[in-house]
């Protein structure tokens, strides 16, 4: 606590209001059921396309995250970035995922959707054909082990 607002309140009843909030409507197994179904059906839509090998939803079920496993870093960072663009082209903003209380199965089944349009409507080489240099650039260059996999050699 800062001693320049430790007469204030509000933070410590907003903090008090929340945890109550938690506790009554068991927020933090609702979370975990509903990242669970979103990965399990994520998951199920990108098995039988041609993204099966090569991209899947996984982390814990609080924070899914994609998970791609192609050899060539540049090659993931290909496979993300084009995915995420195309999941934004559909309305859907998903670099990673926060499952908060207020998602639903409503929720899950617009993601699963807009993803079966988009291996619907697109082909392998729709990814592996982004040029290096549209790849989205590190912030902190120092701390981003895969940079000097794709420096400006290439």
């Amino acid at each position: 606590l800062s001693q320049t607002h430790s007469s204030e309140s509000m933070g410590i009843a907003a903090a008090m209001a929340t945890c109550k909030f938690y506790l009554k409507n068991n927020v933090e197994t609702h979370i975990a059921n509903i990242g669970s179904l979103l990965k399990n059906r994520v998951n199920a839509v990108l098995e039988n396309s041609f993204l099966s090998s090569k991209i899947r939803l996984g982390g814990l079920n609080q924070n899914p995250t994609w998970l791609t496993t192609l050899e060539d870093d540049v090659d993931n960072l290909r496979l993300r970035s084009w995915l995420i663009k195309k999941m934004m082209d559909e309305k859907i903003l998903v670099s990673w995922f926060t499952i908060t209380h207020c998602h639903t199965s409503r929720h899950i089944k617009l993601t699963c959707n807009a993803l079966q349009k988009i291996i619907e409507s697109s082909q392998e080489s729709d990814y592996i054909s982004i040029p290096v240099d549209q790849l989205p650039q590190p912030v902190f260059r120092k701390f981003q082990h895969w940079r000097s996999s794709y420096s400006e050699n290439h």
